[in-house]
């Protein structure tokens, strides 16, 4: 009986460390987009980027808004 508590206690807690690890899609330069205007040198410090993130871009032409991954 023991055994089937501590199993189950270590099955919740794994799902519970689990759940949350969900990945991230970060816009280089945030609002500014891919510009030269935008601080991209301090825009990653503010980061925390962990495997299965993705990292894009967004260039915002004359009409058009692409979003490139």
């Amino acid at each position: 009986m023991a055994c089937r508590f501590l199993l189950l206690l270590e099955l919740t807690i794994l799902a519970l460390l689990v759940l949350p690890c969900e990945p991230t899609t970060y816009m280089v330069g945030d609002l500014a987009g891919w510009d030269t205007s935008a601080d991209l040198s301090s825009w990653p410090a503010t980061k925390h980027f962990y495997v299965g993130d993705a990292l894009c871009k967004l260039l915002i032409s004359f009409i058009f808004i692409h979003w490139i991954a």
